[in-house]
């Protein structure tokens, strides 16, 4: 069974703050580790993270995660859009960034040794943009193996990414 984290830094986002304001402690996590759950099922995968926008610098702060080392957590606990992760570019992008195998993506190069420890090979990072289209934070799930994703379920997965964005925008408005 994978390893369960759940990860709400002490420096808490506006976004994690709005929702803490409008939901009790563990409802907040109810949510958030539902949509990571659902999508990690959805990719038949036993790792990833939920990230917020943190919107006054512009990063992404995991909110909760699953499978995943505290060294893994604590490295990416807050991503930028120029680090070289995956789920960076996905939110400088404003796209999904899929890397099907990670010893060959320069990018992630100053990344990857903590990655192989974690037994990551390939990465799925969406982000989570609402109907209104704010980018409210982003789903990332890891592979253990080099990976292939199908047109049809990449645009399942999207489709999912854009329902969870809008539930957790429905919690903050």
């Amino acid at each position: 069974m994978a390893k369960r984290n759940n990860f709400v830094p002490y420096y808490f986002t506006s976004m994690i703050e709005t929702l803490r304001k409008k939901l009790h402690a563990p409802e907040l996590n109810e949510v958030l580790n539902n949509l990571l759950q659902h999508a990690m099922m959805m990719c038949e995968t036993k790792a990833g993270t939920l990230q917020l926008i943190n919107k006054t610098n512009n990063t992404l702060e995991i909110a909760t995660s699953f499978g995943l080392s505290e060294e893994f957590i604590s490295h990416f606990s807050i991503v930028t859009c120029d680090d070289g992760s995956v789920c960076g570019r996905a939110l400088a992008k404003g796209e999904t960034i899929f890397i099907s195998d990670l010893t060959t993506d320069r990018l992630f190069a100053r990344h990857l040794n903590l990655a192989l420890q974690n037994n990551i090979r390939a990465v799925l990072s969406t982000p989570l943009i609402s109907g209104s289209h704010k980018i409210v934070g982003m789903i990332s799930v890891h592979f253990m193996t080099p990976k292939k994703i199908s047109k049809i379920s990449l645009q399942a997965f999207e489709s999912f990414c854009k329902k969870a964005a809008d539930k957790i925008e429905e919690f903050t408005s």
